[in-house]
């Protein structure tokens, strides 16, 4: 089933510095499809609100007091005392497990989780060298990014195929079968299977992509960056870069948004937007 909802556009301007637009879900009773399956038709989605941000300059107010006539002696300040969570020396092997409700962290060569009391501390895997950028779970949180150029699973450490350099790379949903990222070179959107770097799919629906996301049922990407037609702003499309249709445009198209993501609801997407100024 299928439900088609009217498509209200709005421009994104340019004194938002970060916005959110409400996405209409993914009809009830449709189920989410595997992230790695080919499909050619997608449920339609609108825009329905675009509220930009504001921001407000609080301003500090000053009394001047006479001096007083006495002098208090001087007393020490207090200082409360500080709390560190040390690493612990590990007894035996590092076991790889999915976290819980916990975090996770890369500190000298090994990943280690931090339960969410605080109180204990285990190391998941001993690395083979730095990592290149954030720590990023899959969403089945059975693979786990270090940084953009490697992922690893409870049998190895491989290349995902994209560069170190290349902050832009994101898990598919639901399940986390593959990873997209726009190409550092051109722009391009490349799709990779996560257990295969040479499993690549280009399924680009702009003509430059700047950033992109999964809608977490699987069906849709987000995407934003400069259209064929050259219109700059926030577009949809399938997981294989079919049927896109801009749903937010940039009043500025020499602007850009730097960041966008979806949250777990699949409604509403929150994305942040530089105004080179």
């Amino acid at each position: 089933m299928k439900t088609v909802v009217p498509l209200i556009r709005r421009q994104i301007r340019r004194r938002a510095a970060a916005g959110v637009l409400v996405v209409a879900s993914i009809a009830a009773g449709c189920s989410s499809v595997d992230d790695g399956a080919v499909t050619t038709a997608t449920d339609a989605q609108a825009a329905t609100s675009l509220a930009p941000g504001t921001t407000t300059d609080a301003s500090a107010a000053t009394t001047s007091m006479a001096a007083p006539t006495t002098v208090a002696p001087t007393v020490a300040p207090t200082v409360a005392p500080t709390t560190t969570i040390g690493v612990p020396v590990a007894s035996g092997p590092c076991a790889f497990t999915a976290p819980g409700t916990s975090m996770t962290y890369v500190l000298d060569g090994r990943l280690y989780e931090l339960a969410a009391d605080e109180l204990a501390t285990t190391c998941l895997a001993e690395l083979s060298g730095p990592v290149s950028g954030p720590v990023r779970w899959s969403p089945a949180g059975d693979q786990v990014l270090l940084g953009s150029d490697l992922v690893m699973d409870a049998n190895e450490i491989r290349e995902t195929g994209y560069l170190a350099e290349n902050s832009g790379v994101r898990w598919s949903y639901p399940s986390g079968k593959a990873l997209i990222a726009p190409a550092v070179k051109d722009g391009a959107l490349l799709w990779r299977s996560s257990a295969n770097e040479n499993n690549r799919i280009d399924v680009s629906f702009l003509a430059h992509t700047d950033v992109a996301a999964y809608h977490p049922a699987g069906k849709n990407i987000l995407a934003a960056g400069m259209g064929f037609d050259g219109v700059a702003g926030v577009y949809l499309a399938s997981n294989r870069g079919e049927n896109a249709r801009v749903i937010a445009t940039l009043d500025d198209p020499s602007t850009s948004i730097s960041e966008i993501v979806v949250d777990v609801s699949g409604v509403t997407t929150y994305f942040v937007h530089d105004h080179n100024d």
